[in-house]
């Protein structure tokens, strides 16, 4: 059977939107998590941040991010925040969203790919759902697919760390979870910058997302935005 965005959509979980780390899972599926992650052997320079699994963040990540996000989103995909605002974001990310954040560090310990999942019951409905921060802020931490927006790169030589970073260390996160039945399926929506056609940084970051094996699906703001799935590489 061929898997698609809709197939995967699991309707019947109800968005949470106040702290997802509230409630506390059942004992033993708390130790069928923590076997699972404790398995898992992430790169050298590659490390989670925040969510349930994530080591706690400091305010240095946070303003790290944010200067990150504001280099990255305001002058290539026109966000138009300020620093300010994207500490913010950052900071209402690491309190609420049951995703951790995925980092692969450079040289001199900046953080030149992150990786901002979150965990969800559904693919967006449409064009609108696609760009509404209501969509990536809220937090479903019993959905089962995780969907990645914001995948941010320093520059175009640091797809290599982004590449790294899914292959190496999202992807087996994800499969671990796949493999006690909390997650089927993963999902990446990559941006042409500014909305212009061609971008050459869009097309390494194609060329990379096809080597690793995503699928492309749905498109998105008049072609602005593609929909590609690696659920099929959970196993």
């Amino acid at each position: 059977m061929t898997t698609t965005s809709v197939s995967l959509q699991r309707i019947g979980s109800a968005a949470r939107t106040d702290n997802a780390f509230v409630s506390e899972p059942p004992l033993q599926q708390n130790h069928a998590r923590m076997l699972a992650i404790s398995k898992l052997r992430l790169p050298t320079n590659v490390e989670m941040i925040g969510g349930i699994d994530g080591r706690k963040p400091s305010k240095s990540d946070v303003r790290r991010f944010a200067d990150l996000l504001e280099r990255e989103w305001n002058v290539r995909h026109h966000e138009h925040k300020t620093y300010e605002q994207h500490c913010a974001d950052v900071q209402m990310r690491f309190d609420t969203i049951s995703a951790p954040t995925f980092v692969a560090y450079g040289s001199g310990g900046w953080p030149d790919a992150v990786l901002f999942p979150i965990r969800t019951n559904r693919t967006p409905a449409n064009d609108l759902e696609v760009l509404s921060p209501a969509y990536w802020n809220t937090d479903f931490s019993e959905g089962t697919l995780f969907s990645v927006r914001k995948s941010v790169s320093d520059n175009k030589f640091s797809i290599g760390f982004e590449k790294k970073l899914i292959e190496q260390a999202f992807i087996p996160y994800a499969r671990a979870l796949a493999g006690i039945g909390e997650v089927n399926g993963v999902f990446f929506y990559s941006w042409h910058l500014n909305g212009t056609f061609p971008s050459e940084q869009h097309k390494q970051e194609m060329e990379m997302h096809r080597e690793l094996g995503a699928i492309p699906a749905r498109i998105f703001q008049k072609g602005r935005i593609e929909e590609l799935i690696y659920s099929h590489l959970l196993g």
